[in-house]
């Protein structure tokens, strides 16, 4: 089994707090399954900043999450799967689709 990120795109101005906290059932369903299947390793969210640390400036540059378009990245997942395709196939699963979200799937080395 690899190991693989899901990048969690979107944009939370869009929901209602009902649709916030649906989403968020959803999501809590769908991590317990995956981890059944012992697929789960971790997941966190994002503040809605962080800073940009270079060699070309005297200190850290306060920036917010990167941005998409009206998304920004909000969290992240690391899931196992056998390949890119069964990992992608199960971020098409990811609750948040249903509420706007976008998923971004990459392999870790």
């Amino acid at each position: 089994m690899q190991e693989f990120i899901l990048l969690i795109w979107q944009d939370d101005t869009l929901l209602s707090d009902d649709q916030q906290q649906a989403r968020s059932q959803q999501l809590s369903r769908w991590i317990r399954d995956l981890s059944q299947q012992q697929l789960f390793v971790t997941a966190h969210t994002f503040w809605d900043y962080g800073y940009t640390v270079t060699g070309e400036a005297d200190r850290p540059l306060r920036n917010i999450n990167p941005i998409r378009g009206h998304m920004q990245i909000s969290g992240y997942m690391i899931i196992l799967a056998k390949s890119i395709q069964e990992a992608t196939s199960l971020a098409k699963a990811y609750p948040g689709i249903n509420f706007g979200a976008e998923v971004e799937v990459r392999e870790l080395r």
